[in-house]
């Protein structure tokens, strides 16, 4: 009746056994019997989530001492860079948010995984097409179903994160996997190189980025119109993507200062420099590669130039006249009454 092999139950699938346990002992046991039975019920339903944690002290300078662990992170090891070729991944190798690398057709389905050490390989090291730029499609980061929430206060620079595999309670949300119709998908996707391309916007191995990429001088219809060249459903970078990919650097770095954890990335020099950066220049380096130093580029998630080497503008986050206005979904699952 309950399938251990799911990594959790969301609130409403565990509603729904736990309705389906009244329905089918209604009238042949007493409240209180039934009370225990459902509690029984929704913590073995439960049983297999993780939760993971942090709240920031507000009074604390020190940004790697300002991050503390809070639910089933207490007691874990942070991720260090130490040199520029060694990363550690402390206790979150095996973290359930991590991405995978991917190739992604066109039309949205993926053909095949990368191998995590060698983008130019797939999984059973046979060459990718991670630099064919005939390709139809592009090379992405696949994530599951990723269920978080904030833990505001009335200061600023207080508050915490929470993420699970599962939906703990109503206040978990999983904004990263709502389509465009508002439905709650299995998977969500992000680039992993910079994006290249004057007609549609690609992300590919071995390709030198333009000017527009260092300078951002291409417009915001040049650039979603270039993304929308890809197909349905393909968009630029989202503002909920990239919040929770911060969370995550936040928690599994424990620390506020991310780029001295995960690697400061191409942020200093000329902006010609940058402009002379050849994506895939980390394919071989894993998911996470850094140094302190900024002139060496970093990969976080699997991602080029997380911090650094690029110009990029956020969908569903906006300044006008100063005041910042965000956007979680394309639709109205986010509690707004605009789409798009």
């Amino acid at each position: 009746w309950i399938d251990f092999s799911k990594d959790s139950y969301t609130k409403a699938e565990t509603d729904k056994k736990i309705a389906d346990v009244a329905s089918g002992i209604a009238g042949k046991v007493d409240q209180s019997e039934f009370d225990e039975l459902s509690d029984k019920v929704e913590k073995i339903i439960k049983k297999e989530a993780k939760i993971y944690g942090f709240k920031i002290l507000k009074d604390e300078a020190n940004p790697s001492e300002r991050v503390v662990y809070i639910e089933d992170a207490v007691g874990m090891t942070p991720c260090s860079i130490t040199g520029t070729d060694t990363f550690e991944y402390g206790s979150w190798k095996d973290a359930f948010f991590m991405p995978r690398p991917c190739m992604i057709k066109s039309n949205g389905t993926v053909d095949y995984y990368l191998n995590p050490n060698n983008y130019k390989e797939k999984l059973d090291g046979s060459m990718s097409d991670v630099a064919n730029l005939e390709y139809d499609g592009n090379a992405m980061m696949e994530w599951d179903k990723i269920w978080f929430k904030f833990l505001p206060t009335d200061n600023e620079i207080e508050g915490g994160f929470l993420v699970s595999n599962g939906q703990v309670d109503d206040t978990y949300h999983c904004w990263c996997n709502y389509d465009m119709n508002d439905n709650i998908i299995d998977h969500f996707y992000t680039a992993i190189y910079t994006g290249t391309g004057t007609t549609k916007l690609r992300s590919m191995s071995g390709v030198q980025l333009l000017p527009a990429n260092g300078n951002g001088s291409t417009t915001t219809t040049q650039e979603t119109t270039r993304a929308l060249a890809n197909g349905d459903g393909w968009y630029i970078e989202t503002w909920a993507d990239r919040m929770l990919m911060s969370s995550l650097l936040i928690l599994m770095g424990k620390s506020t200062n991310t780029q001295a954890v995960f690697g400061a990335g191409l942020t200093v020099g000329s902006q010609t420099a940058k402009e002379q950066y050849i994506t895939g220049t980390l394919d071989d380096k894993g998911l996470f590669y850094g140094s302190t130093s900024a002139s060496v580029a970093c990969k976080c998630f699997g991602m080029e130039n997380f911090f650094g080497c690029q110009w990029n503008r956020v969908a569903g986050c906006i300044s006008v006249d100063r005041d910042v206005k965000v956007k979680l979904t394309w639709g109205k699952a986010d509690g707004s009454d605009t789409i798009g």
